[in-house]
């Protein structure tokens, strides 16, 4: 843990930002934090403040977090948008079956199994 405050007080002593993109950053789950600690690497031009190109950043990062946490395993059915027919009150549900019973099928609130 002190360690981590060590690079985020190098970082803004480094990149001064205001309070909102400061914010921003310490509201950031561990993994954006440490990769906008460890990969940041601020435009040409940019001098004195640097809050826009670190709020940017972190977005870029947050954004990169959500796409793997969607595709990641388990997660097919919402990468692929059907994250809806997994969802109660659809009026879909499995076809469960029993043992021996032929594989799963979906079936819509009209009965016909797809």
């Amino acid at each position: 843990a002190a360690q981590a405050v060590q690079m985020l007080t190098e970082f803004r002593q480094r990149y001064p930002t205001d309070e909102r993109a400061w914010n921003y950053l310490l509201q950031s789950s561990a993994d954006v934090k440490h990769r906008v600690l460890t990969e940041f690497c601020p435009p040409q031009g940019v001098d004195g403040d640097y809050s826009k190109a670190v709020t940017a950043y972190i977005r870029r990062c947050r954004d990169d977090e959500k796409t793997r946490q969607t595709q990641a395993p388990g997660n097919e059915f919402e990468h692929h948008g059907l994250g809806s027919l997994m969802s109660p009150g659809h009026g879909t549900h499995w076809d469960e079956g029993g043992e021996g019973a032929a594989p799963k099928r979906l079936k819509t609130a009209a009965g016909s199994a797809r």
